[in-house]
């Protein structure tokens, strides 16, 4: 176990944002977040679980709602995003009777994996380095906990107006998704969330670990890709075992909030080896599915994100924007994700899209054997670009 130095911290985060998907919140909210609390005296602590106690009570904090330009809820403060993710922990803790020992990240995101971060700072617990998605997700059934048939329940909730309430029982976690998404679209597509709470006994198999750690390598890439000379994306793609899918300037984006969530899509025209060429992205708070010139590219649970061509920060869905010079990039999903339980949740036809899931590197290895041969993505593993 050991503490998390501010710079890590901020590293961390745009790690964790390049990973979001699309999604997950805004990683300068997150940072913001944090530089508060640290100011205030606060610390993280990153624990792997063999370093806990079998029983000690674990729970999942994060913010539910649409995803904006500024983060997660439209017109939420900062010091709101701290009250309602805190009180649905305490209410948790409340229910049942017992301290929350642990805190465990709900997804790898800007925004939500702060959120983690700091309610473990607040009550002086140590964060898992693991979170049940390995990436961010738009719906509460999306974890591998759902996977492996962990209860979500109780579940707190707490609104930036004010209520805190306990659902201590659910029909399943389809149900309570259904209830939380309700909650946050009465009240600015925002509400704080506490669900999952279990002793760190359960966890193994389950969770995703090491997550944080390989999202803090990625992040200080990031961070120390800052030169106009330096082709941060590529890099990123080459250190993570990642897809270079597409580079190009974007031609189109377009988002709406529908029932608490971020629908819109992405267009991107080609450069380079990519031109005449075009990539489409569709997207529900994450992205869920690339299209190479109309042919399905990657598909969730795999990853996509677009980020800053040379840069290589995370580019949230609302802040794409028209003549922006973006990278495409990809990821394979943990192997519980491409699993027939993985897929009902978060594969394709789960978001009502009639295609197939076929693997990422299976789909660019066709795709390679085919006409887009040489302008195809390899998979980077340590060497080759798309």
């Amino acid at each position: 176990m050991r503490n998390l130095a501010k710079d890590e911290l901020f590293a961390l985060l745009h790690g964790c944002a390049v990973l979001g998907t699309g999604g997950g919140g805004s990683p300068e909210a997150g940072v913001s977040l944090l530089e508060q609390a640290i100011a205030e005296g606060y610390s993280v602590r990153l624990a792997q679980l063999k370093e806990l106690p079998p029983d000690a009570l674990t729970v999942c904090p994060y913010l539910c709602g649409s995803v904006g330009p500024d983060g997660i809820g439209e017109g939420v403060s900062l010091s709101e995003r701290r009250s309602v993710a805190l009180e649905a922990t305490l209410a948790v803790e409340r229910y049942l009777g017992n301290r929350v020992e642990a805190i465990v990240p709900t997804e790898l995101g800007g925004e939500n994996t702060a959120i983690a971060l700091l309610v473990a700072a607040l009550r002086d617990v140590p964060v898992v380095d693991g979170d049940p998605a390995g990436r961010s997700v738009p719906e509460l059934e999306q974890t591998t906990y759902h996977v492996r048939k962990l209860p979500i329940t109780p579940v707190g909730f707490a609104t930036p107006a004010g209520d805190v309430l306990v659902l201590a029982q659910s029909a399943s976690d389809q149900s309570a998704e259904k209830m939380v998404r309700r909650i946050a679209a009465d009240d600015r597509n925002m509400v704080g969330v506490a669900d999952h709470p279990l002793p760190v006994k359960r966890l193994s198999g389950s969770l995703l670990t090491g997550t944080l750690s390989k999202a803090l390598e990625l992040g200080r890439i990031v961070c120390e890709g800052s030169s106009p000379e330096q082709d941060t994306a590529s890099e990123i793609a080459r250190s993570t075992d990642g897809y270079l899918l597409f580079h190009g300037l974007v031609k189109h984006s377009e988002w709406a909030i529908r029932d608490g969530f971020t629908i819109g899509h992405t267009r991107v025209d080609g450069l380079a080896e990519h031109d005449t060429h075009e990539y489409r992205i569709e997207f529900k708070n994450e992205n869920i599915i690339g299209w190479y010139d109309e042919q399905p590219d990657v598909m969730a649970p795999d990853l996509i994100s677009v980020l800053d061509a040379k840069s290589g920060r995370a580019v949230t869905n609302p802040n794409v924007i028209v003549g922006m010079h973006v990278a495409v990039l990809g990821w394979r999903a943990d192997p519980i994700w491409r699993s027939p339980r993985g897929l009902a949740v978060l594969g394709p036809l789960h978001f009502g899209l009639d295609v197939e899931y076929r693997p990422i590197e299976e789909n660019l290895r066709l795709a390679s054997e085919s006409a887009r041969c040489g302008q195809t993505g390899q998979a980077i593993p340590k060497g080759k670009e798309r």
